[in-house]
């Protein structure tokens, strides 16, 4: 199984899916002014360093449409998902029980279940709901997902389609969703929902190969502290203590 590309420094790319909720999103806040606070992203860069932290310690793949979720902190879709960066893959479940993300799948967010319908502030509504991507989430594209509660898993859908419905629970009975619906079709994706990754890695030290005594040479990747990754040439990476590097 190919491995997945790393994240890198630029924009995101959107599934079409994703961009077409977003559109949604813009259409109903100008519909709306009343919610355009629910549904207006609170910020458009992310950290490369708290990204690649992030997969290295769960062992995930974070698909780009998750990330641009998590990142932009809508209000609208933190209630609705759970989905924050600061919480990425690993989810806070204060009213949760012991229960967790079924096999194959990634817990990578937690929510209220009746936030979304009520007016409360879904940081004080208490977290019972976990979501998860499949282990097998690609970068590209528009990621299945399921939601636990009390240990009972809903069957795969598409992140948007997930947004989507959740979305509609809290404005679809408006008279303004269905206008907002169809002005979506006809627009483009506002520039608000484009999230940049940020290469705030540290650099590699100015010496790019180095020996250790049981893996050979390698070339570096990046440096952190006293540790150091190295490529080599059969293709493994490997993190090692500077300490048992010497250059060549």
């Amino acid at each position: 199984m190919a491995m997945p590309a790393p994240l890198t420094e630029g924009p995101l790319p959107l599934s079409d899916e994703l961009a077409a909720v977003f559109r949604l999103c813009g259409a109903l806040g100008r519909l709306r002014p009343a919610v355009l606070a629910e549904l207006v992203s609170e910020a458009q860069e992310v950290s490369l360093s708290h990204l690649d932290a992030i997969e290295r310690e769960r062992g995930l793949v974070l698909p780009f449409d998750v990330v641009t979720v998590a990142v932009l902190r809508m209000p609208a879709l933190v209630r609705a998902t759970g989905l924050h960066v600061a919480q990425l893959g690993a989810p806070v479940r204060d009213c949760a029980g012991e229960f967790g993300a079924p096999r194959g799948w990634w817990a990578i967010a937690s929510f209220g279940e009746r936030a979304m319908a009520e007016d409360v502030d879904f940081r004080n509504r208490g977290c019972d709901t976990l979501l998860c991507i499949s282990r097998k989430a690609t970068r590209e594209g528009d990621p299945a997902v399921r939601v636990v509660e009390a240990g009972s898993a809903t069957a795969p859908s598409s992140l948007s389609a997930f947004i989507r419905d959740r979305l509609s629970r809290r404005y679809g009975r408006t008279t303004q969703w269905m206008a907002a619906v169809q002005a979506a079709a006809a627009e483009p994706v506002d520039g608000r929902f484009v999230v940049r990754v940020v290469d705030d890695r540290p650099r590699a030290s100015p010496v790019q190969r180095l020996r250790h005594p049981k893996f050979g040479v390698g070339t570096v990747v990046r440096t952190d502290g006293d540790k150091v990754e190295l490529a080599f040439e059969s293709g493994e990476r490997r993190t090692l203590m500077r300490k048992f590097l010497s250059e060549i």
